[in-house]
């Protein structure tokens, strides 16, 4: 399970390992994103702040794919979602069973919305932003291997 960690951004030093697979020395760095405001549907106001994550090439290429085809992915789960739902109804159901089924998709769209790029970058970096905090200074990570979260946290308490 993941740990949450709460690192100053402008102080934050993570293990010189990857942080997704552990090699060590890792060449790159990858910009995880912390964020705090609004994103509802039509209304967006954020402060984004990054901290940058060791990472090897490997699991940077995998970042890359990973979110380059998970819209694509999420939009497929859900078009055979409805497709799955129109067949299955095929008019023999009531009304509201028909509205039930082709509604599914539409609150798993909107939990994409917001987590999606969180997700992928938990599980494919080994950290993601969880909120930027009010006056900019700290961010509140997930981490996904513990013994890396308690290494980074060495020297940088929470405050």
């Amino acid at each position: 399970m993941a740990r949450t960690i709460e690192v100053e951004i402008s102080e934050a030093s993570f293990p010189t390992r990857c942080c997704r697979c552990q090699q060590p020395d890792p060449p790159l760095v990858w910009p995880v994103d912390v964020r705090r405001g609004i994103d509802a549907i039509v209304v967006r106001w954020q402060i984004v702040g990054e901290v940058d994550v060791p990472i090897c090439e490997r699991c940077a290429s995998r970042r890359t794919w990973g979110g380059r085809l998970a819209i694509p992915l999420l939009l497929l789960f859900v078009f055979g979602w409805i497709l799955a739902a129109v067949a299955l109804l095929d008019g023999s159901a009531p009304p509201l069973v028909g509205a039930v089924a082709m509604a599914g998709p539409v609150p798993a769209l909107l939990v994409a919305r917001f987590r999606l790029r969180r997700w992928v970058d938990l599980h494919l970096v080994g950290a993601a932003g969880v909120r930027l905090s009010d006056d900019d200074r700290f961010a509140r990570l997930q981490i996904a291997d513990d013994a890396y979260a308690a290494e980074t946290l060495t020297g940088h308490p929470t405050p």
